[in-house]
């Protein structure tokens, strides 16, 4: 007989446990349906200003700007100029 420790033997003696073939009926996904009321709220410009402003000083992460951009309405602001035909004016 070879050399065994305590642990060994113990495990040995212990029966392996089935694996079920699917999870039991308590582990359902949740299937509710969720609300489509959602409203994104109206974009803030002073915030967008507010982010902008932070990158330019060099206290901002770049993808933290980009986030707070993004949280505050930006893409809003970008569709919204889009569809009105704004056109960007040569600086003097």
């Amino acid at each position: 007989m070879g050399i065994q420790n305590r642990w060994s033997l113990r495990l040995a003696r212990e029966p392996l446990l089935p694996i079920p073939a699917r999870p039991p009926q308590h582990t359902r996904l949740y299937t509710g349906s969720m609300s489509s009321t959602f409203e994104r709220p109206v974009a803030d410009l002073a915030k967008i200003v507010a982010a902008w402003e932070e990158w330019e000083r060099g206290t901002g992460a770049p993808g933290k700007t980009l986030t707070d951009m993004k949280k505050a309405g930006l893409a809003e602001v970008f569709s919204e100029l889009q569809t009105s035909g704004w056109k960007p004016t040569q600086p003097d």
